[in-house]
């Protein structure tokens, strides 16, 4: 297998580990568009960066999902809150970390990520 493939495969490993079997990166756009901007994804972020040893994939996540909600990414938060909770953080350490950041990122993109976790906690209770 080349470096190029081997990087391919641990990239789609871990965001399936994240966002579950069969969800691609970005959006369907993404893919129709440019799908080689979503083989780069899997390879660099999910690949490489996603795959350093040096924190672990459950914490990547919340640093991905506080950076998200700062940015006010709400499509992008909803997947990672999603992946939060599948490696193991609870609803109560994702308010906590979202809550976290209002003096950082302000009281309204505060409220927005809130809401967009309630959703995605909303969604989880009715499967």
């Amino acid at each position: 297998m080349t470096e190029a493939n081997e990087r391919l495969a641990r990239g789609r490993a871990a965001r399936e580990r994240i966002h579950g079997a069969g969800s691609p990166p970005g959006t369907p756009a993404t893919g129709e568009l440019a799908p080689y901007f979503s083989r780069w994804i899997y390879e660099s972020v999910f690949g490489d960066l996603y795959g350093r040893e040096t924190l672990d994939l459950k914490t990547r996540v919340l640093v991905t999902l506080v950076a998200l909600s700062v940015q006010g990414r709400g499509a992008q938060l909803r997947g990672y809150i999603k992946g939060a909770l599948r490696l193991g953080w609870t609803r109560e350490e994702i308010v906590e970390a979202i809550v976290q950041l209002a003096p950082y990122q302000g009281v309204p993109l505060t409220h927005d990520a809130l809401g967009v976790a309630k959703e995605v906690f909303d969604a989880e209770k009715a499967k």
